[in-house]
């Protein structure tokens, strides 16, 4: 019967698992798990459309979106008939969580629904750094878009997002001071 309830804490310390070494190290913090979900323009849950913004003078446009306020700032709704989806999240939504929108005017990808790919999203001490690819778009198409990204995330304390097109920075949001950079 020791050998039973031995056995399991052999195993654990063997992992490298030690709660008594974490209990005692201050300089391990354990950061609470942090969800968030990719939603394509394609994929949008909403019957809404993002406003037109000064493109030349931002080709990137991004913002971070807290409340029903500061969407209403950048969407518009988009009636058609047969309509099921609600036009913007309910209110209750930004007690929770958050909207992070990443854009750009861009011709139509060659394959695919979007130019935009995430690479990768990390939230670490008030500070969310955005990484995404942005793909060759068809040349050859005679129209433009608005194409991007629509990150719903976990309500966290932000003070920063620092976002990377490619391995290049184009952009931060100052999420204390502005969260609409782009005007």
């Amino acid at each position: 019967m020791k050998k039973l309830l031995l056995l399991p804490l052999i195993l654990l310390s063997l992992a490298g698992f030690s709660t008594l070494s974490l209990a005692k190290s201050p300089s391990v913090t354990v950061q609470p798990a942090w969800h968030y979900e990719q939603i394509g323009f394609a994929d949008y849950p909403y019957q809404s459309f993002l406003k037109n913004w000064d493109d030349a003078a931002h080709p990137v446009f991004y913002a971070l979106i807290r409340s029903v306020q500061e969407f209403d700032r950048y969407f518009s709704p988009a009636a058609v008939m047969g309509n099921t989806k609600p036009y913007k999240p309910e209110p209750g939504f930004y007690q929770a969580e958050n909207l992070l929108v990443v854009a750009r005017v861009t011709k139509p990808p060659v394959s695919g629904s979007s130019v935009f790919s995430l690479s990768s999203l990390v939230q670490k001490n008030g500070v969310i750094k955005l990484c995404y690819k942005l793909r060759p778009a068809d040349r050859k198409a005679t129209f433009t878009r608005k194409d991007g990204l629509v990150i719903r995330f976990d309500r966290v304390s932000v003070r920063k997002i620092v976002i990377y097109e490619n391995g290049a920075k184009v952009g931060e949001i100052d999420a204390v001071h502005d969260s609409f950079p782009v005007r």
